[in-house]
């Protein structure tokens, strides 16, 4: 095994040797050569032989690693990856460009003692000053170029500049001037001003103007879907009394009576043509008589006198209970034909209500469980009775979707700023979204679609946690699909939740993985060092003592742009309305 003399030594010092998912490290002491990188327990210690330099590639930073203290390169060769890290970003510079040097057949003999000097915090000459500026430029350059444009390009467009005015002024002076839905190129300040908060008193007119109404949503639409809504509720209230005084009806001793009384699935065609078969039997008796008729009849009638004295008989004979008990049969039996009509009028409105319309009934189920801390979402308050107003009407104006738990969430946060109108119109924008609106379809296809494209971002931009979740079992299911249908406001603190949505509601879909990948950085150290049962809890309920200027700090680091993400989304077919229709359509051979 080589051992390299003194002379030949470019770089030396200590690293940590990691593994794959760089969770666990060694620290070893390493020289680097012309020709091999050699390593050792200890300074002075043998050396032992890492890698020939041959066909090496060195990567920077490919895991995108931020711990304070743990910068990552990699030297990758067709048959092993090694992954070592550095305490300063200094010091991985020199590293990576003293390698990449080598490798390109750049070395140029020049001592590398200055350098070392460099790294340990002494004082090194100018001109070794000067070679590793050069090298750390040259890196900085390359990683620039690798660097996303249109990230560093939103990164100035949410840096709020020195206004003259505050913020309230602006949004009036500045934003409310232009018309509902404008684009963000017309009002360059939009996404600062986004970022930067939206003022309390505003942050419903500001949503309803950033969201506009570009489904022409009107007061008439909104006033139908209520009365809609209404309606269904009045149908399952009809439909349950009818099933219930059907079921308690009494039953007379007659053994039809008690089959009729008992199916309440019983209809008006079944009674037709019970009467329909009387009717024709009544008229058959009254066609022309023969001889042997007559005697049929004069026998018939006289058993009907002997029948009818011996009913009389026993009427007279039973005692009164017996009597009531005819007499409310008689009573039930001509009640029935009016049930059954009933029935019927129940079952056809049963038809004109939409299966999802019948999830209607969720929505005071779900209604306690939403904001119920806050006042204004107490059981009879304002905020409940406009949220449950505006979910009924949007039920029934979107009743292939229905109501989904979650959905309470995003009206409520609406109902916060906005009157029932204003919120509905919006809850119809903002569910217009690709985001919220695949995943409230709860198609199992589009929904994991999400969940890899999270998964992918995640693995990019927090390597070292991505592997920590995989390892302890925690799945992106577990808790971004819960983030996702409640736009945070189930695991957030209110008021930084409303802080993510006045960013939301500009940039839409993309935001919401920025703003996810955002806040798992902030916890990052944290959640690193917790086991599955604490990150779950953790994850669902963030402390009230987040702050928002922080989370917006690690929002910004994050590396992919919207653009980007929306990119990767477009990976997966979008849902079509239109794509199960195969319908073949004949035209005509000529227009003449």
């Amino acid at each position: 095994m080589s051992v390299a003399p003194p002379h030949e030594l470019v770089l030396q010092g200590y690293l940590h040797k990691q593994s794959k998912h760089l969770k666990i490290w060694r620290i070893r002491y390493f020289m680097l050569t012309k020709d091999e990188v050699t390593y050792s327990t200890k300074s002075g210690r043998k050396p032992r032989l890492l890698l020939s330099l041959g066909d090496v590639q060195v990567i920077d930073d490919q895991n995108r690693v931020r711990h304070p203290g743990n910068y990552v390169f990699v030297l990758q060769t067709p048959s092993r990856k090694l992954f070592l890290s550095v305490t300063t970003e200094q010091e991985r510079r020199c590293w990576v460009s003293e390698l990449r040097g080598l490798l390109s057949g750049g070395y140029d003999g020049v001592d590398r003692t200055v350098l070392d000097s460099a790294i340990l915090g002494r004082n090194p000459s100018s001109a070794a000053k000067t070679s590793t500026a050069a090298a750390v430029l040259n890196n900085q350059r390359k990683s620039h170029k690798r660097a996303s444009k249109e990230r560093r390009a939103e990164r100035r467009h949410q840096q709020l500049p020195k206004l003259k005015r505050t913020f309230t002024e602006t949004w009036l002076d500045e934003v409310f001037v232009e018309p509902s839905g404008s684009t963000r190129e017309d009002i360059p300040l939009l996404d600062a001003l986004c970022f930067a908060g939206i003022p309390k008193e505003l942050r419903g007119r500001a949503w309803a103007w950033m969201l506009g109404n570009t489904l022409q949503v009107n007061e008439d639409l909104f006033n139908i879907c209520k009365a809609r809504a209404q309606a269904v509720l009045m149908e399952m209230s009809l439909k349950r009394d009818v099933d219930h005084s059907v079921v308690e009806t009494p039953t007379t001793s007659s053994d039809s009576t008690s089959v009729i009384l008992e199916s309440p699935g019983r209809s008006v065609s079944s009674v037709s043509s019970a009467s329909s078969a009387s009717d024709t039997n009544h008229e058959e008796s009254e066609g022309p008589a023969t001889a042997e008729d007559s005697v049929l009849t004069q026998d018939a009638a006289s058993a009907k006198n002997s029948a009818a004295t011996e009913v009389s008989s026993m009427e007279e004979a039973s005692p009164p209970k017996e009597v009531s008990d005819r007499k409310r049969a008689r009573r039930s039996s001509a009640v029935l034909p009016v049930q059954n009509m009933l029935q019927d009028a129940v079952g056809i409105a049963e038809m004109l209500v939409a299966h999802g319309e019948r999830s209607i009934k969720l929505v005071n189920v779900d209604m306690p469980r939403t904001f119920g801390h806050h006042p204004l979402f107490q059981p009879g308050a304002e905020g409940t009775a406009r949220t449950t107003e505006v979910l009924e009407a949007y039920i029934c104006y979107r009743p292939d979707l229905g109501y989904v738990q979650g959905m309470s969430y995003l009206a409520a946060t609406l109902c916060f700023h906005m009157d029932s109108f204003t919120a509905f119109k919006a809850l119809v924008a903002l569910m217009s979204s690709s985001l919220l609106f695949d995943m409230f379809r709860l198609e199992a296809t589009r929904t994991f679609h999400y969940i890899d494209v999270y998964n992918q971002i995640l693995e990019y931009e927090l390597p070292a946690l991505a592997a920590h979740f995989q390892e302890i079992g925690i799945d992106a299911q577990m808790y971004a699909v819960d983030w996702a249908l409640t736009l945070f406001t189930r695991s957030l603190p209110l008021d930084l939740a409303l802080r993510i949505w006045d960013v939301y509601v500009l940039l839409g879909t993309p935001f919401f993985f920025q703003a996810s990948m955002g806040l798992l950085s902030l916890f990052q150290d944290s959640l690193l060092s917790m086991e599955a049962e604490d990150i779950m809890r953790l994850l669902h309920n963030f402390p009230k003592s987040t702050s928002s200027r922080q989370l917006f700090e690690a929002i910004s680091s994050v590396s992919l742009s919207c653009q980007e993400i929306t990119e990767l989304l477009a990976g997966g077919k979008l849902w079509s309305p239109d794509e199960a229709r195969q319908v073949p359509v004949k035209f005509p051979e000529t227009y003449e």
